[in-house]
């Protein structure tokens, strides 16, 4: 059984009421799946939708600082998080599970947590665990209103971390997608703005979510002649399991791209091993010593094992270490 969750952050005396959470979920919902079967047990209460149980957990005490310091600090949302959610008294553990897809709890958990909001007086913020996001209360609801049934609500479920490295290019990566059972998105080296990885980062992931495959290998792009290669590998910066990293440089080595470090060393030792192959072949093999034998068996043979050496030594150090042969 899958489990979602959504924290919001209230002030010394919130109001929570079964009524008023329903009433509100109505009004902006009116055509979605709604609670019913309320029921309170302790400083929980809990209702059913559709097929998932939502949960509202009142707990006497603020969100760790630990968990909010990194949101609050680089919310794109809320430029004054940090102020104003360290002024909170208690918050409420907004929960929901069931035998559902990610993006189906998702949706019905950004419902839950918006009735509450929207129902309750004293709500300070909002923290959406799966993507580490804070948003002010008015902000979250406006984002959550616009989308309907069936439609992710990437702002809120997905943060696109980047930023500008010092060789000019953009950095990032996604938080979230992996809740949603799709892989998390990454890029070390873009050559384009910040804000253009971010809508980058927001595009491809809409287009996961809607059901498409990218394979390991296959190469993606706004249009026909922009060739981004993806690759299955181990994340950069610290992504639980494997992420799709995006290479800019597919399909686009030119006099400007440059043999990293790892490049020339792995350049050589394909060198290196291609001879000792070929000397290998030559030695146990005296059939190979003669001219026409030597042309056209030995030399095709010990190419073909450096270029497959190269390459599939190449893709495995990449997927296991993330190394890169070329820089721009």
């Amino acid at each position: 059984m899958a489990v979602t969750i959504s924290m919001v952050a209230l002030g010394n005396a919130p109001k929570i009421s079964a009524g008023g959470i329903c009433k509100a979920w109505g009004a902006r919902w009116p055509k979605a799946p709604q609670p019913t079967g309320a029921g309170k047990k302790g400083s929980v209460l809990s209702f059913r939708v559709g097929e998932h149980e939502v949960l509202y957990g009142l707990m006497p005490a603020p969100i760790p600082w630990t968990d909010l310091e990194g949101p609050c600090a680089t919310s794109p949302f809320w430029p004054n998080a940090a102020t104003t959610m360290r002024t909170h008294q208690r918050h409420v553990i907004v929960t929901v599970t069931g035998d559902a897809d990610g993006a189906a709890l998702a949706e019905t958990l950004t419902r839950a947590t918006s009735a509450l909001v929207e129902s309750s007086d004293g709500v300070i913020g909002v923290f959406w665990c799966n993507s580490a996001l804070v948003f002010p209360p008015k902000g979250f609801c406006q984002i959550a209103s616009k989308f309907g049934p069936g439609e992710p609500a990437l702002p809120i479920w997905v943060s696109f971390r980047v930023a500008k490295n010092k060789d000019g290019n953009s950095a990032g990566f996604t938080r979230g997608l992996s809740s949603l059972g799709k892989m998390e998105f990454e890029t070390q080296g873009a050559p384009e703005s910040p804000e253009a990885l971010r809508e980058r980062f927001l595009h491809f992931a809409a287009y996961v979510l809607d059901g498409a495959a990218i394979e390991d290998g296959e190469t993606i792009g706004f249009d026909a002649n922009e060739k981004i290669k993806v690759t299955y590998a181990a994340s950069s910066f610290g992504v639980p399991g494997r992420v799709m990293r995006l290479d800019f440089s597919a399909g686009k080595l030119t006099a400007g791209a440059k043999l990293t470090a790892y490049g020339y060393a792995h350049l050589l030792a394909t060198i290196i091993c291609t001879l000792i192959a070929g000397y290998f072949l030559y030695s146990v093999f005296p059939f190979l010593r003669g001219s026409v034998f030597r042309h056209f068996i030995l030399a095709p043979a010990t190419l073909a094992f450096g270029f497959l050496f190269l390459l599939i030594s190449d893709q495995i150090l990449e997927r296991a270490f993330g190394w890169q042969a070329f820089k721009k």
